[in-house]
């Protein structure tokens, strides 16, 4: 029990923290920056280097799947964590953004954390949240786990998304 308060004290304060986030050259790649810290889309849509955001609008939901994320998806919270190096991570996140979109889930309820080579965030997330691989992708209600996306969905994000949720029911 001490252990889930105590990090559910530091989850709160990562969780509100304003935009903190930098940005620093990728040594492994001739023209990538890597983006580390917490962030939202927007932030993501106005690099110029993150051509890879413009796929969102290729992406095809699945609609059985949206139906059920559109009554319920903004009764939860979703923390994501991403490399912008990562090519796992420039194919889901902009199919996370079109379904975050067409759900109208609000943007404060959506925090992303970028994170280096090492999976290391810019403050201690890495290590509240256990993040092993990117990207992983936590739904969370009333500060407490819900489940988890790590690196690939089972089905599709959307999909296991509803799952998730349909489950708790």
């Amino acid at each position: 029990m001490k252990k889930a308060l105590l990090t559910l004290s530091f989850l709160i304060p990562v969780m509100t923290h304003a935009q903190t986030f930098v940005t620093e050259k990728d040594p492994q790649s001739a023209d990538g920056i890597i983006l580390k810290g917490q962030c939202h889309y927007s932030d993501l849509l106005a690099q110029p280097s993150f051509a890879w955001m413009k796929t969102a609008e290729r992406y095809r939901t699945d609609g059985r799947a949206m139906e059920v994320l559109k009554q319920e998806l903004p009764n939860y919270e979703l923390a994501v964590f991403f490399g912008s190096w990562c090519e796992d991570s420039h194919l889901q996140l902009p199919r996370l953004y079109k379904v975050l979109q067409e759900a109208k889930m609000p943007p404060e309820k959506v925090t992303l954390y970028g994170m280096d080579r090492a999976k290391k965030g810019r403050d201690a997330e890495d290590r509240i949240f256990r993040i092993e691989r990117v990207p992983t992708i936590i739904l969370i209600q009333k500060h407490k786990e819900i489940g988890r996306i790590v690196e690939t969905p089972q089905k599709s994000i959307e999909t296991d998304l509803a799952e998730m949720i349909e489950n708790r029911k």
